[in-house]
C-alpha cells in the first residue's frame, strides 16, 4: 500500500507499458494496489466484514457495464479497419476493473485513524518529489535555455514513455506523465484536494510547524504553480472550479455573518454575495488572460476577431475542434442507443458516422484515418459513459458520486480534524473530477479511485465510531 501511494506520480512505466502490449497508460500503483487487495481480500471475506454502502451503487454501475457489453452483441458495431470489438469490450473491462481494484483496496484497508496519517505522509512525499522533478522542468524550460541536461533526460526515460524532447513537453511541465494534461489531472483529482483540506483544517500529517507554515501548506502553493507551468487548459479550467466552490462556501459564511448587523439582512446578505461574486469572476478572468500571454491557445480566447457564429469554426479557431469532434462520437453513440449504450469500448468503432464533415481535414483527424491503426476514444468520461453504457451506466456512476458527496459532508461534520480533512479532500476531488471528465475518459488512472477510495474508508469509519460511540481518542488533536 505505501509503493502504490509512492509511485502515484508515475503514470507510463515504459517496464510496464511493455508489459501490458505497449499502452500509455501503465501507471505501477495499479500494481501495487491489486496485489494488496489480493492479498487483503480473503481476509476480509474470512472474517465476514461488512463493506461500506458506498460499494453498492458502484456493484451496480459495474453490473450496469457487464450488461451492456453482453447486449452489444446484438446491436450493430461498424467496422474501423482491424479492430475487433470484442477486443476492445475485454481492454475496457479490463480498465475498470483496475479502477475498482484501487477503489476496492483503499478503501478496504484505511479502518483507523493512525492509518489516514501514516498514508497522508505518504502523499507529502511522492507528492514532493513530483513537484521538485516539475519544478526543475520549468526552470530549465523559463530560465536555462530550454536545453534539458542528460541526466534529466534519462531519468525522465527510465520513468515514462514519453522523452522530455516531445514537442509538447518544450514549453510545458510535465512531471513523470505522459503528457502535461495528465500532471494536471493527478494535482487536481488527488494532491490538491488533500492539500487544500489540509489547510482549509489546519491539519497536518507531520504534527510540526515551521513559523506556523506546515508542509501542506508549501507543497499547496507549489502544487498550484505546476498546474499553471503545465498549461493545461482543463486543468486550469478545473482549478478555477475548485476555487469557485471555495469562494461560495466563504462567501456564504462571510455574507451571513456582516448581514447580521444590517436592518435587512437578507438583502444585505444579497448584495454582499453578488459584489463578492463578481470580484471573484474578475479575478478569475485576470488569472486567464495572464494565462493567454504564456499559452496561445488561451490567447485566442480574447482574439475577438476569432468569435464566428458557427459553433465548429467557433471550436477550430479557439484550439479546440479536435476535442469537440472526439466528443460527437459518444454522443452520437449515445443517440443510436441511449437506454443501455453500445458497450465499453465500442464507441471509436462510430468515428466515422459521427464526426463532423468540417473536422476531417484537421491534422489530428486525418492522422487517425491514414496513420494511426488504433480505435480513437471520446477523451470525455461523461460522454464516454453515455455513448458506452447509456442513461443505466451513467445514471449509476452518477448516484455513486452523489452517495460519496453525501459521505464527505458527512466527514466534514465531525469533531475529529483528519476526518474533517477527508470529508474536504473528497468534496474537493469530487468537484474537481466534474472538470477533468471533459478531457480524462480511462478508467485505468488511479487518481480519482484512490481519492474516493480514502474518502470511502474515512466515512465508513466515521459510522462505525458514531454508532459505537467511540471518542475521539488521542489522534483527534489538532496535528492528527
Amino acid at each position: 500500500m505505501a509503493l502504490a501511494v509512492l509511485f502515484l506520480p508515475i503514470t507510463s512505466l515504459p517496464l510496464l507499458s511493455r508489459l501490458m502490449g505497449g499502452t500509455m497508460v501503465a501507471p505501477p500503483s495499479v500494481v501495487f494496489a491489486g496485489l494488496a487487495l489480493a492479498l487483503w481480500l480473503p481476509v476480509i471475506l474470512m472474517q465476514r466484514q461488512l463493506l461500506p454502502r458506498e460499494f453498492a451503487p458502484l456493484a451496480a454501475f459495474a453490473a450496469a457495464a457487464l450488461v451492456s457489453a453482453l447486449l452489444s452483441f446484438f446491436i450493430l458495431i461498424p467496422p474501423f479497419k482491424r479492430q475487433s470489438s470484442p477486443g476492445e469490450m475485454a481492454s475496457a473491462l479490463l480498465t475498470l476493473v483496475i479502477g475498482l481494484a484501487c477503489y476496492a483496496a483503499f478503501a478496504l484497508w484505511y479502518t483507523r485513524k493512525e492509518r489516514f496519517v501514516w498514508l497522508f505522509r505518504l502523499v507529502n512525499i511522492s507528492g514532493a518529489v513530483m513537484l521538485l522533478w516539475s519544478l526543475a522542468q520549468l526552470y530549465v524550460l523559463f530560465l536555462s535555455g530550454r536545453e534539458y541536461p542528460g541526466w534529466m533526460l534519462s531519468l525522465q526515460d527510465a520513468l515514462s514513455t514519453k522523452s522530455l524532447l516531445t514537442f509538447s513537453y518544450m514549453h510545458r511541465a510535465s512531471g513523470f506523465t505522459f503528457e502535461p494534461s495528465w500532471l494536471a489531472h493527478q494535482l487536481n483529482v488527488f494532491y490538491l484536494p488533500y492539500w487544500l483540506a489540509a489547510t482549509l483544517t489546519g491539519t497536518t500529517a507531520f504534527g510540526k510547524r515551521l513559523w506556523h507554515i506546515s508542509a501542506e501548506n508549501v507543497l499547496l502553493v507549489s502544487g498550484v504553480v505546476v498546474l499553471l507551468g503545465s498549461l493545461s487548459r482543463i486543468g486550469l479550467l478545473t482549478l478555477l472550479l475548485l476555487a469557485a466552490y471555495l469562494a461560495f462556501c466563504f462567501t456564504r459564511f462571510l455574507a451571513r455573518r456582516l448581514a447580521k448587523r444590517f436592518r435587512r439582512p437578507q438583502a444585505a446578505a444579497l448584495a454582499i454575495g453578488t459584489g463578492l461574486f463578481l470580484l471573484y469572476l474578475l479575478l478569475a478572468v485576470g488569472l486567464v488572460y495572464g494565462m493567454s500571454f504564456l499559452d496561445p491557445r488561451l490567447a485566442a480566447i480574447f482574439n475577438m476577431e476569432k468569435i464566428p457564429s458557427d459553433q465548429f469554426a467557433l471550436a477550430r479557431n479557439l484550439n479546440f475542434a479536435e476535442r469537440v469532434s472526439y466528443w460527437s462520437v459518444g454522443f452520437h453513440a449515445f443517440g443510436e442507443y441511449p437506454l443501455f449504450g453500445v458497450g465499453p469500448g465500442n464507441a471509436g468503432f462510430f468515428y466515422s458516422q459521427a464526426i463532423p464533415t468540417a473536422a476531417r481535414t484537421l491534422p489530428e483527424m486525418l492522422k487517425i484515418e491514414t496513420q494511426m491503426s488504433s480505435l480513437p476514444n471520446v477523451k470525455n468520461l461523461w460522454l464516454r459513459l453515455l455513448g458506452e453504457t447509456g442513461l443505466a451506466g451513467f445514471g449509476l456512476f452518477a448516484a455513486w458520486l452523489v452517495v460519496l458527496w453525501n459521505g464527505a459532508k458527512f466527514l466534514q461534520s465531525q469533531s475529529a480534524p483528519i476526518y474533517r480533512t477527508v470529508g474536504w479532500m473528497g468534496a474537493l476531488a469530487l468537484l474537481a473530477l466534474v472538470g477533468e471528465g471533459f478531457s480524462i475518459d480511462s478508467f485505468a488512472l488511479p487518481y480519482y479511485w484512490i481519492a474516493f477510495g480514502i474518502l470511502t474508508a474515512a466515512s465508513f469509519a466515521a459510522r462505525r465510531e458514531e454508532a459505537d460511540g467511540l471518542s475521539v481518542g488521542p489522534l483527534g488533536g489538532d496535528n492528527a
